[in-house]
């Protein structure tokens, strides 16, 4: 049996005085992603599950009811806008997780005050970078019209995770806006999230 690595996992049980070794992390591997994406899944259900309670008490103080809208949860679960922080956190949690494995060499990395994303020496891994490719034809969660529809299903077929150099990123990004015709300045505006290396502590908040 195999683990996350690739090697062999027969050997690797923990006795009562014996440390499991130490194995880098192989990112790329599929059933990784798999259990990851996921993780992410239900991660991102149980966050707005917890903001939909809380509301639900705001709203029972005043007298009144309140259930978050389907487009809402869409926002958060289906296009991952705004959970790249927590996306990360849940990403090295579900690493640690892993008996054996070692992810002290995992950086998070974020660009001026919108987005952070996971860095392994030259790849990177990126749970939320399709919301990006989804801003140009949603509104609050929703469709712009019948033909953003049509770019969110292709959008759908693509990776929920990406891993990789950091170019093939932008560049999947970059050529999966432009054929579907968007403005070469939104474009711009995507990529730039990846475009220098920011750590979280190095970054500026904004006022």
């Amino acid at each position: 049996m195999s683990d996350f690595t690739g090697h062999n996992t027969k050997n690797l049980h923990k006795s009562k005085n014996q440390e499991l070794p130490k194995i880098q992390i192989d990112l790329t591997n599929p059933s990784l992603l798999e259990g990851l994406d996921a993780y992410i899944s239900k991660r991102t259900k149980i966050l707005n599950d917890e903001s939909e309670k809380l509301m639900v008490e705001l709203y029972k103080e005043m007298g009144a009811s309140y259930t978050m809208p389907q487009n809402e949860k869409d926002l958060f679960e289906k296009y991952r806008k705004g959970y790249c922080g927590n996306g990360c956190d849940d990403t090295l949690d579900f690493l640690s997780k892993l008996p054996g494995l070692e992810s002290e060499d995992i950086k998070k990395m974020g660009v001026g005050t919108d987005h952070m994303y996971l860095q392994q020496k030259d790849l990177v891994l990126d749970t939320t970078y399709k919301q990006f490719m989804y801003a140009p034809f949603i509104t609050n969660g929703t469709p712009k019209d019948s033909s953003s529809q049509d770019c969110i299903n292709k959008i759908d077929q693509l990776p929920n995770i990406f891993v990789g150099e950091k170019k093939e990123l932008i560049n999947t990004i970059s050529e999966t806006l432009k054929s579907f015709g968007v403005k070469e300045d939104i474009v711009q505006d995507a990529v730039q999230n990846w475009k220098t290396d920011v750590p979280p502590s190095k970054r500026v908040t904004a006022s």
